[in-house]
């Protein structure tokens, strides 16, 4: 079953450390599931940029699904139910003023880029 898949796809990459994650998204290798931004948000604990990274993901000019799934991931780590992964990156919808409300929550979880450590 794909959510079996999709689980055991979350469980090896959420094994994986963070600059692996990071490599796979810079190669756009997102794996069949699409997880691997859940399991990028897994790590916040390990470096705030996590959440700057999901933004600047969501941002992007990626693929549409690809956008939708890291927006999930990135609204499930802020725990905020205010937007849906679709307000983020819809275009009818107006993404850049939910963004702007998302940067701002990231800001205050995670503190401003500036404050972030390179190595993160």
């Amino acid at each position: 079953m794909y959510e079996d898949d999709a689980d055991r796809e979350l469980a090896q990459l959420s094994a994986l450390p963070l600059s692996e994650l990071r490599r796979r998204v810079r190669d756009k290798e997102f794996g069949m599931s699409k997880v691997i931004w859940s399991a990028i948000a897994s790590k916040h604990h390990e470096s705030p940029s996590v959440a700057w990274l999901l933004f600047d993901f969501v941002k992007s000019n990626a693929e549409y699904l690809d956008r939708y799934a890291c927006a999930r991931a990135l609204l499930t780590l802020l725990g905020t139910n205010k937007y849906e992964a679709a307000d983020l990156t819809i275009a009818h919808r107006n993404p850049a003023a939910a963004l702007a409300d998302i940067e701002t929550m990231i800001v205050s979880k995670s503190g401003p880029r500036s404050a972030l450590p390179l190595s993160g």
